[in-house]
This record gives C-alpha cells, sequence and structure tokens, in this order.
C-alpha cells in the first residue's frame, strides 16, 4: 500500500483557485509531496509563503505565469532541489 507516515501531499487541486490573493503555509511538516505544476493557474495570486513544510522535488516552472505575484518566500522547505527556474525572471 501507500506509505502515508510522510504526511498528506500537496493537493493538486489546490490549482483550482484561481482568485486565490495569498496562500500562506506554515510549520506544515506533515504536508509532503511536490509543489503541483496547477499552481500556475492562480492568476490573481500577490504572495506566496510557504515554510516550515516537508515538500520535495524542484520548484515548478509554471511560477513563471504567477504575474501578479509579488512575494515568493519558500523557507525551511529542506527537500527541495535542483535549480530556481528562469521562469521567475519573466516576472
Amino acid at each position: 500500500g501507500d506509505d502515508l507516515s510522510a504526511g498528506p501531499a500537496f493537493p493538486s487541486e489546490i490549482g483550482m483557485l484561481s482568485n486565490l490573493l495569498i496562500l500562506h503555509l506554515s510549520n506544515n511538516t506533515n504536508l509532503s509531496g511536490t509543489i503541483p505544476s496547477e499552481i500556475g493557474n492562480w492568476k490573481s495570486i500577490g504572495s506566496v509563503f510557504i515554510l516550515d513544510c516537508n515538500l520535495s522535488g524542484t520548484i515548478p516552472t509554471e511560477v513563471g505565469k504567477l504575474v501578479s505575484m509579488d512575494l515568493l518566500y519558500l523557507s525551511n522547505n529542506n527537500n527541495l532541489s535542483g535549480p530556481v527556474p528562469t521562469e521567475l525572471a519573466n516576472l
């Protein structure tokens, strides 16, 4: 079966919140998995705070679609890996 000891995964359905203005996830060490590429659907997002979570993988290139974003704060997500997406330079 699935190993749920790492905690629940970051839900891809969060991308359906297309009018989301601020996302603040902190001290969610039970939240695991990757940041879903569906975040590219957040056309109105201004600020994204994801800190002290147990996320892994790379930052999705879809962050380059977040043209309204003023602040992206990813801190203490020690399992994130890979380069910072070059698409961020387009913002």
